[in-house]
Order: C-alpha cells, then structure tokens, then sequence
C-alpha cells in the first residue's frame, strides 16, 4: 500500500486524539458551488486523484487508532482506476457495515465515499465525479485536528490540477495521473507521468489487495493491452 506522504506526516494531523463529533452523514453530505466549480475546471480523472488524496488525509489522521485496513486499500485501488477503471474491483454492496463510531465508522465511510467516486469516474465522461469529491472533502476537512496544513494543500493541490489537466470537452476524462503530482515535495514533470505510473504499476499486488482485478480478470473483462503496465 501507499506510504503515508511526507507533506502529511509533517502537517501535525497524525497520531492525534479524536476531538471531533461523529452525526454520520450530517458531517460530509454536503454541496459547496465553489469547490464543485472548481473540480469541474479539471479533467475528471484529475477530480478522482484530488478524492483519493484527500481520503489519503483522512485515513492518515485516523490510522494510529484502527486495525482497518480497506480504506487503505480502496486508496490504491483509486489510484490503479486512475490508469484505467477495470483495475478497480468495486464490490456489489457496501462492505464492513459493523465498522462503526468516530474512528472506525469514519474509516469506513471514507472508503465507501471514495468507492463512490470511482462508481461515478466509471460511467460516460464521468461528470458526476466532482459531487462524490464534495463529499471526501467535507469528511476530510472535518476530521482534521488543525484544518490550516490541509486547506493551504487543497488550493494548492486545485490550482496545479487545473493548470496541468483542465477540463476538457472533447476529452472529459483526461489523462492517467500519477499520485506524485498531487505531492508538494515531489518536482512533478507531466511529461514524467509515464514512467511514474509503469512504477507505480508494476508495484501493485491484487494477492494483498482485493479492490484490485487480477491480470486474468482483467483480460476477461475486456482490457485491451497488458494489465499492470502503461
């Protein structure tokens, strides 16, 4: 699985008490005009690599506290759908319903949120994507101890996904996008993506995975080319 980035272990949200109240749903399901206008401004697969980053706040902050792994796992899973959605092995319902309270139940509406996204990131011209990203945001933000290091990664994260992959009509999706260009410590060169994401591929295990379609699955399913590779 991903490690925990650098920008996010020194921004102080981690190993941090729960100080926040749990309403469920009342806590996330929410609509901000501003941030939806801006994730419509970028390609749609840039708007699913902001959900998976800010879910990676999110299970970073609660981490220390849990046992549950899947949120984890759906994070990876977001970034491989990225490449291409038959990567991802969204299942039929939601899972892990016993996962529940401020820590746990958190953890797994994360997951499910982020699950969500790509449901919508994998439809014709995925135009739904930047709703289900409002949501992440609005948990994310939510669980933080202090909300100023993700906010100022936020704007800065929106401004260079606009700049490098903005919303187009003749190609809503867009292209793959490796999780190093949302990393404000990684000198990120578009023309690099290729590479990045042959490595970040070619690291990626569905045996400790589950949200991960095996190469044959795959191929049953219709992928065109070699799995695991870009």
């Amino acid at each position: 699985m991903l490690a925990i980035p650098q920008h996010i272990e020194r921004s102080g949200v981690r190993n941090q008490p729960v100080g926040y109240t749990w309403r469920g749903d009342a806590d996330y399901n929410r609509e901000s005009r501003a941030l939806s206008e801006k994730l419509h401004a970028m390609s749609r697969r840039a708007s699913l690599a902001c959900a998976a980053s800010m879910t990676q706040w999110g299970v970073a902050r609660l981490q220390h506290l849990s046992d549950f792994q899947a949120p984890q796992q759906m994070i990876e899973a977001a970034w491989a759908a990225n490449v291409h959605p038959l990567y991802c092995k969204i299942p039929a319902v939601y899972e892990f319903n016993e996962r529940k309270g401020p820590v746990d139940g958190v953890l797994r509406i994360f997951k499910d949120l982020l699950e969500d996204v790509i449901r919508r990131y994998d439809t014709p011209n995925g135009m739904n994507v930047p709703g289900g990203t409002v949501y992440v945001y609005f948990l994310a933000r939510h669980v933080m101890p202090d909300k100023k290091p993700f906010d100022k990664w936020l704007k800065w994260a929106i401004e260079r996904m606009i700049a490098l992959y903005p919303f187009s009509r003749d190609d809503p999706i867009g292209e793959p996008i490796p999780h190093e260009a949302l990393d404000p410590d990684f000198d990120f060169r578009k023309e690099e993506a290729p590479e990045l994401l042959n490595e970040f591929m070619r690291g990626l295990d569905p045996s400790t995975n589950h949200y991960l379609r095996t190469p044959d699955e795959m191929v049953a399913d219709g992928f065109q080319g070699t799995p695991y590779s870009v």
